[in-house]
C-alpha cells in the first residue's frame, strides 16, 4: 500500500514538471529571434514540438536526480517486482541444451558406479538394459588430476549398464579423451557433443557398447577408436569432423562392430581406419551406410604384414567424396576376403578404389565409381583373386589401373567416359579375366595391356575410343574371343607380342579393325568378321608367324587386308569381300601362304603381291574385282599361283613392274573380261602351265597376253583352240597366239583341260538375303550370285526355307533361272529360326548350294501409330505453339521419322508444316495464321522401310488472331485548361495473345510534329509536366501501345486543349495608405493576389525612408495579407514608402508599393478603466481584470518537500541550458534574421 501510494505520488510529480517544462520552452522558442522569419503556423508548430522535446530532455534528468538521491525518502521502499514486475528467465535456444558444470567422472568397478551414482542422484539401477544409470547434462572438461591429464568420463571394469547422454565433454587435445570406456560392458554414450579430445570416445576392451548420434570434433586422434573389442562396438548416426588422425579407427583386435550412417567430414587421415598393425586383427566387422567426405582416403583397410589381420569385412552402400588420395584404400597381405559393395565413391582428388602391397581375394561388386580426379580403381602390385564385378566406373582419370597385380577378375562392369584409358595394365600383371564388361567412349584406349601375360578377354562390348579397343604392347598368351569392338581408331592393336589368339570377334567401324606391327608372332585370327573399317580392315607391318583363318574382311574402306615386310603369313578360308581399293595388299613380304581365299568385288585388286617373293596362291576364288583377280608387281619373284578360279575381273592373272619367275599352274581362268592371263614390260621368266582359260575376252582376239620376256607358256587348254589334233594326242596340231609384243605362244594347246584342272564346274552362289539377322514379313525378295557353269550349260535354282535352322527344309521355288525371286514370307508363320537355301544345277548335274549365314526372323513388321497430345481439340491457341505426340515403334527398330500437317476446314484439306522430324514435339509459329476455330493438326509416322501411320487431332482447335484494341484516352481530350501538370490517363489496350503492353506518350502543337513525353511505360496515367512548353491553345496528346511482339494501337485527344499563361494578379496595399501619420506598431493590409495556376502565393514587405531610393526588408515569405510592423526603432520622418512582393514557388512574381507616409515618435498613453487597467510601454503588456490574478497552470500538491521543489528547478534549469546550447549549436535559433 505504501508503495502504491509513493508510485502515485512520484507520478504526479513528473507529470506537473512535464506541464511547466513544456510550457516554459514553448514561451521560449516562440519568443525567439530566430524563428521570426518563419509562418506563423510552422512556427507555433515548430515551439510545440521543440518544448515537447525539451521537457522530456529535462524530465529524464530529474528523474535520473530523484532515482540517485534517494529523495523518497527511507519510509518509502520499492520491491523488485512493484519497479520491473515478476523476474521473467532468458529464454533458452530451443535446440541447445542448458547443461550443468561438472567435475571429470572416472568410475572404476561396479561398487564405484553405484557409489556415484547415488551421490549424484543419477537415474537408473544400473542393473538391466532397461534402468540404466543415466548420466546426462553435464558439461565437464578434462583436468589434470595431478599424474595426468584425465578424461572427461572414464568408466572402467563395469558390468553395469548405462547411458551418457545430452552432455558437453571437452577433453585435451593430444592428452585426454572425451569418453574413456575400459573392461566395460552395457554402455550407451548418446547424443553428447564432444570436442578437442585426443580420442573422442575410446572403447578399449569393452562388449556390447553403443555409440550413437554423437558430434564428435576437433580431436586429435580419433573420433571413435575401438581396441580389442572382440565383440563388436556400435557406432552409428554420429557425427564426427576435423579430426587429426582417423575418423573411426578399429584395431587392435576388433571384430563384429557395425558402423552405420555416420556422417564423418575433415580428417587429416583416415575416415574409417580398419587396423591390421601391432599383430592384430580387425575382421568381420560391417561398415554401411556411411557418409564420408574430406579425408585423405575415406576407408582404408590395413594389415601390411602377416602378423596382422584385416578381413571378412563387409563395406557397403557407402557415399564417399570429396578426399584427397583414394575413396577405399585396401593395403597388405593379410587384408583378404574383404567385401565391397553398393558403394558410391566419387569427386575424390586420388583413385575411386587402391589396391596395394599383395591385399587378395576382394569382392568389389555393384560400386559406382566416377569423377574421380585419378584412376576409379588402382591395383598396384595386389595378391591373387581379387575380382570386381557389376561396378559402374565412369569419368576418372582412367577406369580400371592394373600395375605388376596378378589373378584378378573382371565381370560385367561398365567402364565408361574415362578420361583416358577404360582398362590400363603396365608391369608384370598376369592371369587376368575381362570377361562381359561394356567398355565405352573412353578417351583414349578401351583396354591397354604393357608387359602382361595369360590373359583372358571374353564377351565384351568395346566401342567409341579416342585411340584403339584393345591395345597390346610386349604381351603374350592373350585370349580374345567373343567381343564386339568396334568405333574405334584401331580395333585391336598388338606390338610386339606373341601367342595372341583372337577368335570369333566381330569388329566393326574402326579405322583399321586389327593393325599388327613390332615384330609380332603367333597370333591366330579366326571365326571373327571385321567390317565397315574406315581404312584397312586387317593391317601386319614387321611381323611373322600370324594366321588368319575361317573369317571374313568386309566393306573396308581402303584396302580390306595390307602386310609390310612380314613373314609366313597364312590366310585359311578368308573372304574378302568389298574393299575400297585391294582385297588384299601384299608388300615386302615373304614366305605368305593365301589358301582358299574368296576374294571379290574390290576396286583395284583381288590379291596384289607387290614387291615380295616366296608366296602361295592356292585353291582360291578371285572374282568381280574391277581390275585384277591377281596383280603380281614391282620385283616380285619365285610367286606361285595353283588351283585356284579366276572370273568376272577384266584380268584373271596379272604380272607387271619386274614380276619375275611366277608360276601359274592348275588354275580355272574364265569369263574375265579382257585377259585371262596378262605378262606386261619386265615380267620375265614366268611359267604359264596346265591353266584351263575360257571365254576370256571380248572372244576376237587371244585369251593371253605377254609383253615380257622368256616366260614359258604351254601345255594349257583354250577353249576357243581345241582343234585340229589329227594325231589324237590331246595336243592341238597348231600354236595358240598369244597377244604382245613378244609375240609368244603356246606350242602345245590342249583338246581337253590338262590334269589337276577341273574343268567342269560350277562356280560357287551365295545367298545374299536374307543371309541373317534380317527381320522380314510379306513379300520379300531372296536374292543370291548366281552361280557360273564353265561349259556354259545353264544353271537353274531351287529356293527351300528351314524354320528350325537347317533340320527340315521345305521347297519354294524350283527351276529358277534369275537370281532373285519375290517370296510371300507370311505362308511360312513367324518365328526366328529361319534359313534360306539356294540350290543350283547345271543340265549336267553339277549342282551347288549356300545357306544363309545366320537365321533371320519372320515377324509381321507393324508400325504404332502416333497419338496427337496437343493441341488434340479445344484449345484456343497464340503465338507458338508446342505441338506434341507419343512416339510410333517400329517392331524392326527402323528408324521412324514424323511430317506434323493442320488442316484450317477441321481435316478437309491438310498442309504441311514440318517433316523429316525424329523428335516428338515441334515449336509451330501460328503467328501469321488466320483466326479461325477449325484447326485440327496431323501427324504422320514414316518409317524408314515405307511402312506409314498417322492421329489427327481428335476434334477442332481455334488459332486467336493477333490484334490489339487501341488504348482510349480520358484526359486531356479537348477544351481543357490546364496549368503546369496534368494527369494524363487513359483505359487500357489489351491484346488478344495476352502480351505484355508498353505506352509511349506524345504531344503536337497545332497539327505539328509528335514530341515524345514518355516511352515504354505499363501504367495507365502520368503525371505531365508542362511548365518548359510554349502557353498556347492547339496542344493534343496522343497515346501510343506496342504489344512485345511490336503490334501498334494508338488514340488522340479529340480536340484541342490548352496550356495557361503563368501569372500573379498585382496587389494593392490597403494599408498604411498615402499621407498617414503612424506610429508604434503598424498594421500593414492588402488585397490577397491570385496566382492563374492555383500555387501558393507568398509575400515579401520592404520599406524605404527616402522616397524608394533605398529599401530595407521588414519581412518575407508572409502567408497573409497582413503583417505588423514595429516602427518603434525607425527614425520619423516623412518620405517612408511600402513595396509589397507576390511571388510563387515557380518564381512568377509582381510588385506594389504605396504611396509616401509619415512615421512619428511613439507616444505613452495611461487609461484607467471601471474594471480593468492597461499600461503600455515600449517592450511590456499586461493585463489584470478585476482584482483576481488568474495564472495559467497546475497547482502542485501540498505540502511538498522543499528539498525537491529546489532539485527540480535545479536541474530544470540546467536542461534548459543545455538544450538552448544544443539548439545554438546547430544553427537551429541564436541567428539575426535578415
Amino acid at each position: 500500500m505504501i508503495v502504491k501510494k509513493t508510485t502515485r505520488k512520484v507520478n504526479y510529480l513528473i507529470g506537473l514538471i512535464l506541464e511547466m517544462l513544456e510550457r516554459a520552452a514553448f514561451f521560449f522558442l516562440v519568443e525567439s529571434s530566430s524563428l521570426i522569419t518563419m509562418k506563423e503556423e510552422r512556427k507555433m508548430h515548430f515551439a510545440r514540438s521543440a518544448s515537447r522535446v525539451l521537457s522530456g530532455t529535462v524530465m529524464v534528468l530529474i528523474f535520473v536526480g530523484i532515482l540517485g538521491a534517494g529523495i523518497i525518502g527511507p519510509d518509502y521502499a520499492f520491491t523488485e517486482d512493484d519497479v520491473v514486475g515478476p523476474r521473467v528467465e532468458k529464454p533458452v535456444d530451443q535446440w541447445r541444451i542448458t547443461y550443468t558444470l561438472h567435475d571429470p567422472i572416472h568410475i572404476n568397478g561396479d561398487s564405484d558406479f553405484d557409489t556415484q551414482a547415488k551421490t549424484n542422484g543419477w537415474a537408473g539401477d544400473g542393473l538391466s538394459e532397461s534402468t540404466p544409470y543415466i548420466i546426462e547434462g553435464y558439461e565437464i572438461h578434462s583436468a589434470d588430476d595431478g599424474t595426468d591429464w584425465c578424461p572427461a568420463i572414464s568408466i572402467i571394469a563395469t558390468t553395469r549398464y548405462f547411458v551418457v547422454r545430452d552432455c558437453l565433454l571437452v577433453g585435451r587435445l593430444g592428452v585426454a579423451d572425451g569418453v574413456y570406456l575400459d573392461n566395460a560392458q552395457n554402455g550407451i554414450v548418446k547424443s553428447n557433443e564432444i570436442h578437442d579430445c585426443q580420442h573422442g570416445v575410446f572403447v578399449n576392451g569393452s562388449a556390447n557398447i553403443d555409440l550413437m548420434d554423437n558430434t564428435i570434433y576437433d580431436c586429435s586422434e580419433s573420433g571413435v577408436r575401438a581396441k580389442s573389442v572382440l565383440n563388436g562396438v556400435d557406432v552409428w548416426n554420429n557425427s564426427i569432423y576435423d579430426i587429426g588422425y582417423n575418423a573411426i579407427w578399429l584395431g587392435v583386435d576388433v571384430r563384429y562392430s557395425v558402423i552405420f550412417n555416420n556422417t564423418i567430414c575433415g580428417t587429416n587421415t583416415n575416415g574409417v581406419f580398419l587396423d591390421g598393425r601391432e599383430a592384430s586383427s580387425c575382421t568381420e566387422n560391417h561398415i554401411d551406410q556411411n557418409r564420408i567426405s574430406g579425408c585423405m582416403d575415406g576407408i582404408l583397410l590395413g594389415a601390411p604384414t602377416s602378423l596382422g589381420l584385416v578381413t571378412f569385412n563387409v563395406i557397403e552402400n557407402n557415399t564417399i567424396t570429396s578426399c584427397s588420395e583414394s575413396g577405399i584404400s585396401v593395403m597388405g597381405e593379410s587384408t583378404t576376403h574383404n567385401d565391397f559393395i553398393w558403394n558410391v565413391i566419387e569427386n575424390n582428388t586420388g583413385h575411386g578404389f587402391y589396391l596395394s602391397y599383395s591385399t587378395s581375394s576382394g569382392d568389389y561388386f555393384n560400386n559406382t565409381i566416377r569423377l574421380n580426379l585419378l584412376h576409379g580403381v588402382y591395383c598396384n602390385a595386389t595378391g591373387s583373386f581379387n575380382r570386381f564385378e557389376d561396378n559402374m566406373i565412369a569419368n576418372n582419370l582412367k577406369g580400371i589401373y592394373l600395375r605388376d597385380s596378378n589373378y584378378i577378375d573382371i565381370y560385367d562392369n561398365d567402364v565408361i567416359k574415362n578420361d583416358l584409358d577404360g582398362i590400363v595394365s603396365e608391369g608384370q600383371t598376369s592371369e587376368i579375366e575381362i570377361i562381359s564388361n561394356t567398355i565405352s567412349n573412353n578417351h583414349g584406349h578401351g583396354i591397354f595391356a604393357s608387359g602382361g601375360s595369360s590373359w583372358q578377354i571374353d564377351w565384351n562390348i568395346i566401342s567409341g575410343h579416342t585411340l584403339h579397343g584393345i591395345s597390346l604392347s610386349d604381351c603374350d598368351g592373350i585370349v580374345i574371343h567373343n567381343s564386339d569392338i568396334g568405333n574405334n581408331v584401331r580395333g585391336l592393336s598388338i606390338d610386339n607380342c606373341t601367342l595372341i589368339d583372337l577368335s570369333d570377334n566381330n569388329i566393326e567401324r574402326n579405322e583399321y579393325g586389327i593393325f599388327i606391327f613390332g615384330d609380332s608372332n603367333e597370333v591366330d585370327f579366326n571365326l571373327g568378321i571385321i567390317r565397315d573399317s574406315t581404312k584397312t580392315g586387317f593391317r601386319i607391318e614387321d611381323s611373322s608367324f600370324v594366321t588368319l583363318h575361317d573369317s571374313g574382311i568386309l566393306n573396308s574402306t581402303e584396302n580390306g587386308v595390307e602386310l609390310n615386310s612380314s613373314h609366313d603369313i597364312t590366310f585359311n578360308n578368308v573372304t574378302v569381300g568389298l574393299s575400297g581399293m585391294d582385297g588384299i595388299l601384299s608388300n615386302h613380304c615373304e614366305n605368305c601362304t593365301f589358301q582358299l581365299l574368296s576374294n571379290w568385288n574390290h576396286p583395284n585388286a583381288g590379291l596384289r603381291i607387290s614387291d615380295s617373293s616366296s608366296n602361295l596362291v592356292n585353291n582360291s576364288y578371285f572374282y568381280e574385282n574391277d581390275v585384277f583377280g591377281v596383280c603380281i608387281e614391282n620385283s616380285s619373284v619365285l610367286n606361285n599361283v595353283t588351283h585356284s578360279y579366276f572370273w568376272s575381273n577384266p584380268v584373271g592373272i596379272s604380272a607387271i613392274h619386274g614380276a619375275n619367275e611366277t608360276v601359274i599352274l592348275n588354275n580355272s581362268i574364265h569369263h574375265n573380261r579382257d585377259y585371262g592371263i596378262q605378262l606386261n614390260e619386265s615380267s620375265n621368266e614366268s611359267t604359264i602351265k596346265w591353266n584351263a582359260f575360257i571365254n576370256n575376252g571380248p572372244g576376237d582376239r587371244s585369251q593371253g597376253y605377254d609383253n615380257g620376256s622368256a616366260n614359258l607358256i604351254e601345255y594349257n587348254y583354250w577353249n576357243d583352240w581345241t582343234t585340229p589334233d589329227e594325231d589324237s594326242d590331246g595336243i592341238v596340231d597348231l600354236p595358240y597366239a598369244i597377244d604382245g609384243m613378244t609375240e609368244n605362244e603356246d606350242p602345245y594347246p590342249l583338246t581337253e583341260p590338262g590334269t589337276g584342272v577341273e574343268f567342269h564346274y560350277l562356280t560357287p552362289t551365295e545367298v545374299m538375303y536374307p543371309n541373317g539377322g534380317e527381320l522380314v514379313y510379306g513379300n520379300i525378295t531372296i536374292t543370291w550370285i548366281p552361280a557360273i557353269d564353265t561349259l556354259d550349260h545353264e544353271v537353274t535354282y531351287t529356293l527351300y526355307y528351314s524354320n528350325n535352322t537347317g533340320t527340315d527344309w521345305y521347297e519354294i521355288a524350283a527351276d529358277l533361272t534369275e537370281s532373285s525371286w519375290e517370296w510371300n514370307s507370311t505362308t511360312a508363320g513367324e518365328g526366328t529360326n529361319y534359313l534360306v537355301l539356294v540350290v543350283a544345277n547345271c543340265t549336267e548335274g553339277l549342282t551347288v548350294n549356300d545357306t544363309s549365314n545366320e537365321p533371320f526372323e519372320i515377324r509381321e513388321h507393324t508400325l504404332s501409330s502416333p497419338i496427337v497430345t496437343y493441341p488434340n481439340g479445344g484449345e484456343v491457341l497464340h503465338e507458338t505453339v508446342a505441338i506434341t505426340w507419343s512416339m510410333s515403334e517400329d517392331s524392326y527398330g527402323h528408324d521412324v521419322s514424323y511430317s506434323v500437317n493442320y488442316s484450317s476446314d477441321s481435316g478437309s484439306s491438310w498442309n504441311e508444316i514440318v517433316s523429316g522430324l525424329d523428335t516428338t514435339s515441334y515449336d509451330w509459329d501460328i503467328s501469321s495464321m488466320q483466326g479461325l476455330s477449325t484447326y485440327r493438326i496431323m501427324v504422320i509416322a514414316n518409317g524408314s522401310c515405307g511402312l506409314s501411320v498417322e492421329d489427327v487431332s481428335d476434334s477442332d482447335f481455334e488459332i486467336k488472331e493477333h490484334y490489339m484494341e487501341a488504348p482510349r484516352l480520358l484526359y486531356p481530350n479537348g477544351f481543357e485548361n490546364i496549368n503546369k501538370t496534368a494527369l494524363i490517363h487513359w483505359d487500357s489496350a489489351s491484346d488478344s495473345w495476352e502480351h505484355d503492353i508498353t505506352y509511349t506518350l506524345s504531344w503536337s502543337l497545332s497539327g505539328g510534329p509528335w514530341t515524345t513525353i514518355v516511352e515504354d511505360i505499363s501504367e495507365t496515367e502520368y503525371l505531365w509536366d508542362t511548365s518548359d512548353l510554349d502557353r498556347s491553345n492547339g496542344y493534343r496528346i496522343r497515346v501510343e501501345a506496342e504489344c512485345s511482339e511490336g503490334l501498334i494501337s494508338s488514340d488522340t485527344s479529340d480536340d484541342f486543349f490548352e496550356l495557361n499563361q503563368h501569372y500573379i494578379s498585382i496587389p494593392e496595399i490597403l494599408n498604411p495608405a498615402g499621407g498617414s501619420k503612424v506610429s508604434g506598431e503598424l498594421t500593414v493590409e492588402w488585397i490577397e493576389c491570385v496566382d492563374s495556376w492555383g500555387c501558393e502565393v507568398l509575400y515579401d514587405l520592404n520599406y524605404s525612408s527616402d522616397g524608394g531610393s533605398t529599401w530595407h526588408e521588414i519581412a518575407v515569405d508572409v502567408g497573409e495579407t497582413q503583417y505588423l510592423w514595429d516602427t518603434s526603432s525607425l527614425t520619423p520622418g516623412s518620405d517612408y514608402m511600402i513595396r509589397l512582393r507576390a511571388h510563387c514557388e515557380l518564381g512568377v512574381e509582381t510588385y506594389a508599393e504605396s504611396e509616401a507616409f509619415t512615421i512619428e515618435e511613439p507616444a505613452t498613453t495611461t487609461t484607467t478603466p471601471t474594471s480593468t487597467t492597461t499600461t503600455t510601454t515600449e517592450t511590456t503588456t499586461t493585463t489584470t481584470t478585476g482584482t483576481d490574478t488568474t495564472t495559467t497552470g497546475v497547482s502542485p500538491p501540498a505540502p511538498m518537500n522543499l528539498l525537491w521543489v529546489g532539485i527540480i528547478a535545479v536541474i530544470g534549469v540546467v536542461g534548459i541550458l543545455i538544450v538552448v546550447f544544443l539548439l545554438r549549436q546547430r544553427g537551429i535559433i541564436g541567428g539575426a534574421s535578415g
